[in-house]
């Protein structure tokens, strides 16, 4: 009799994503995008200020925006007073 097959070991849980997972993701993403624009200080841009919105209402969707559009604005903001607002 041939010997079994090793058996595979369980696959982990699906990642369970929730409005708070996503919400910070998005801030992350937009701090360092924020970050990023404020570097060009003359003229002043939020190029990557703005996220299309999604075509159907989702939560997980709309908490990663939000935070994206907070964490963007709150660093822009900060990074351009550091870079271009010092005498």
């Amino acid at each position: 009799m041939p010997p079994e097959p090793p058996t595979k070991p369980d696959a982990p849980p699906p990642q369970q994503q929730t409005p708070d997972t996503m919400l910070a993701a998005g801030r992350t993403a937009g701090e360092g995008w924020g970050r990023e624009d404020a570097k060009q200080c003359d003229p002043p841009t939020r190029a990557h200020s703005d996220l299309v919105p999604p075509s159907q209402p989702n939560t997980l969707i709309l908490a990663y925006q939000n935070g994206y559009r907070l964490g963007y604005q709150t660093a822009y903001d900060e990074a351009f007073r550091d870079n271009c607002l010092k005498p």
